[in-house]
Parts: C-alpha cells; sequence; structure tokens
C-alpha cells in the first residue's frame, strides 16, 4: 500500500485525486431517465493509511437538492510528527475533493450525472447509476 506522501504527489491541477489503492468506494445514484437530472446519490468513500495514520471515511448523501456529507477519522496513531502534516494535507484534499464534487452535483443539468460518476470515480467511488 502507498504511503500517504506518495499520494499528495500524486495531486493534479484539477483537484486532488485520491489513489485506487488506498481509497475505495461504493454508492448509487438515480438519475430520471428524461430529464437526466440526478434525484439521489448515496456512497461511502474509505481513505486507508499505512500504519502510522489513522484512516478517513466519508459517507456522502444527496437528496432533495441537498448534499450532506459526514467525516470520520477511525482510531489509529501517529507513530512520529511529521505525519501529523501529512495526514492534515491529506483531509485538506479530501475536502477540496468534496466542494468540487458538490458545485458539480448542483450544477449538473441533462445529461451531466457522467460528469458526476467521473468525479466519483476519480476519489476512488464505483457509482452504480440507475435511470428511474
Amino acid at each position: 500500500m502507498k504511503k500517504f506522501a506518495d499520494l499528495l504527489e500524486n495531486s493534479s491541477e484539477n483537484g486532488f485525486q485520491l489513489d485506487e489503492s488506498t481509497s475505495r468506494g461504493r454508492g448509487s445514484m438515480k438519475v430520471d431517465s428524461e430529464s437526466g437530472e440526478i434525484q439521489s446519490i448515496e456512497a461511502k468513500l474509505v481513505v486507508k493509511s499505512d500504519a502510522d495514520m489513522p484512516n478517513i471515511e466519508m459517507d456522502f448523501t444527496y437528496k432533495g437538492s441537498k448534499l450532506e456529507t459526514s467525516f470520520s477519522v477511525t482510531k489509529g496513531r501517529f507513530e512520529d510528527k511529521r505525519f501529523y502534516k501529512k495526514f492534515s494535507k491529506m483531509v485538506e484534499g479530501v475536502f477540496d475533493n468534496v466542494d468540487s464534487l458538490e458545485n458539480m452535483i448542483y450544477t449538473a443539468s441533462n445529461k451531466d450525472y457522467a460528469k458526476v460518476e467521473k468525479a466519483f470515480s476519480k476519489m476512488g467511488v464505483n457509482i452504480k447509476t440507475d435511470m428511474v
């Protein structure tokens, strides 16, 4: 498993991209088949760390034009004070991604749900889309 320092080096101009070997998730998205409008999203992201840092977990729920996220850090320990700064950057990167994702969801119009799927995919979250 890659260390968080390696993750941080993988950041891109379009935001922080989480490495698939360290972040995983699943979710579902319901899209109106006629308008292409996103009806709801439920997803969970887990960012696994190495033994020197805690893991990050985020839940996403989008219903009725409102996105709710919950953030938690699993029990863990920092073996060395150096990891605090790296972990802080990691958390900041995750929140930046969530902000971008939130804006994308709110501004998604007809057929733009594919962009939202792609954004989740870059974070390591596999989204199953159902047309309703």
